[in-house]
């Protein structure tokens, strides 16, 4: 009887992330470029290239903004053939003109830009997510190589293409920095020799020397003391839908479709689960201690709840009472919406407030005029309404008189040198805001708010910036307008472990 023959045993074939991240790193280094004058540059690219048994070739480029962001782009690319990459090659090349570095340089400049990023509360780009596995990891196996990073004095310097990048940063960059920064909106040029700015209409332009010479001076002590007094929330979950824990929670982060989303919030009384899971879980976790220094939450094992999907799936299906409640996460102290949302509040709220409170402006001034506000909380609701104004062209009226009544407001309570409303940083906000709406009714208001000494200028820079920026409509604001599922994707690639 003949014998059977035996098969050779199958190679198992793996996904291209699963080889990124379990294999490449085993690949030795072929060659390393910095792009041309990338050590007296602000920014350059970093390529490091890894090559293959059978000549093929994987390669990660690395855009790195040396004065503040860290990595600001990234990509990779897998497996290339010796042909292919010698095309990419010569395009890096033609792009580029780099030179060849060895890899303990290439390694030093890309982790050491994004550990003075992280200094400011600024991570790497979502694409460095997987690119950072062309690079070993950064520990002592390689040699370290101290760059220097920031501006001349070693400074974080934000240098921002328009007002939506720096309203982006400028708020991570005061919470974790203080003071302790510089920026930079648009062409230095622009910036620092405002007559040289074209104008489209005949408009004087505004001198600053009229203003006090408090200039970048702020107070140490610019901000609001956070106090509230909180309402009974609930102490324990009663819910129509008993798996809202589950969906939801931060152990079981699988991107919903579309069809999930809406079979989700047609659910019978999930409006009402939501409301009450997340008035449940502020309660839980309101008295949570921040640790400025340590960035640590006591007890942060307790909770296993996700309101950022909570707060966004809720403004998709909320009424006026749904409003309520998520104002309510908004009066909560730093410590609490530090540990729920970390540095995504303005991702995950934002958008929630300007879809709830389209029809009440009343509501969202009621909070603006509330003392004792976190000044990040505050500013939630600032630009909230800066994206009603931008996306509701009917409510744009209405949207500037609310704001001009906000500044008002702002400047009485500052005159009476009372500092529990508003923070020299949460006027620059609503500037900010301003500065996108372009309303020209609103320079008398902000003006005056200048010549009290009353604006961060770290934040929104000098009352002739501001007054160029509205005069010449150079605001931007297209960051809030989300759709749902759009937002689930951005969710879950910061987040998430696994798709569906």
């Amino acid at each position: 009887m003949a014998k059977k023959k035996q098969s050779k045993p199958q190679q198992q074939s793996i996904s291209p992330v699963r080889f990124l991240k379990e294999r490449v790193r085993q690949v030795p280094v072929y060659k390393c470029y910095l792009s041309h004058d990338f050590e007296k540059s602000t920014e350059g690219t970093v390529m490091v290239v890894r090559k293959h048994t059978g000549d093929k070739y994987t390669c990660g480029l690395y855009l790195v903004d040396k004065y503040c962001l860290g990595v600001k782009d990234a990509s990779y690319h897998l497996r290339m053939d010796e042909q292919e990459f010698d095309e990419f090659l010569d395009l890096f090349e033609e792009d580029f003109n780099p030179h060849v570095v060895t890899y303990e340089e290439a390694h030093n400049w890309v982790w050491g830009a994004v550990g003075f990023a992280e200094d400011a509360g600024i991570k790497p780009c979502k694409e460095f997510e997987l690119a950072q596995y062309v690079l070993a990891e950064d520990d002592d196996e390689v040699e370290l190589i101290e760059y220097d990073f920031g501006d001349a004095d070693g400074k974080h310097c934000l240098l921002a293409n328009d007002r939506l990048e720096a309203s982006t940063y400028l708020p991570l960059m005061r919470k974790n920095l203080g003071d302790d920064f510089t920026f930079c909106l648009g062409p230095k040029d622009s910036i620092h020799e405002p007559e040289d700015w074209d104008y489209e209409k005949n408009v004087p332009l505004f001198d600053d020397s009229e203003l006090s010479d408090a200039d970048w001076d702020i107070e140490e002590d610019d901000e609001v003391e956070y106090h509230q007094e909180h309402p009974d929330y609930p102490t324990v979950l009663n819910l129509k839908n008993s798996d809202i824990a589950e969906v939801l929670s931060c152990s079981n982060p699988k991107l919903l479709t579309a069809e999930d989303v809406d079979a989700f919030i047609s659910r019978e009384g999930i409006k009402e689960d939501l409301e009450q899971y997340i008035l449940y879980h502020i309660g839980q976790s309101n008295d949570v201690a921040y640790d400025k220094d340590e960035t640590i939450y006591d007890n942060d094992d307790r909770y296993d709840c996700n309101l950022m999907q909570a707060v966004r799936l809720l403004s998709e299906i909320g009424d006026e009472q749904s409003l309520d409640v998520v104002l309510e996460v908004l009066r909560q102290d730093l410590g609490c919406l530090d540990y729920h949302f970390g540095d995504y509040l303005v991702e995950s709220v934002t958008p929630a407030v300007a879809k709830l409170g389209v029809g009440h402006l009343d509501k969202l001034m009621s909070y603006a005029k509330e003392p004792g506000l976190y000044d990040y909380a505050h500013n939630i609701v600032l630009e909230a309404v800066g994206a009603i104004w931008e996306y509701n062209p009917e409510l744009r009226e209405n949207v500037k008189e609310w704001f001009k009544e906000v500044l008002t407001f702002a400047k009485e309570k500052l005159d009476a040198d009372d500092k529990s409303y508003f923070s020299h940083t949460v006027v620059a906000f609503a500037l900010v805001q301003c500065m996108n709406m372009a309303e020209e009714d609103l320079l008398p208001i902000i003006k005056e708010l200048y010549e009290k000494d009353y604006v961060n200028q770290n934040v929104c820079g000098t009352y002739v910036n501001v007054a160029q920026c509205i005069l010449t409509r150079q605001g931007s604001m297209d960051h809030f307008d989300m759709d749902i599922q759009d937002w689930f994707e951005w969710y879950y690639t910061n987040f998430g472990t696994e798709t569906k």
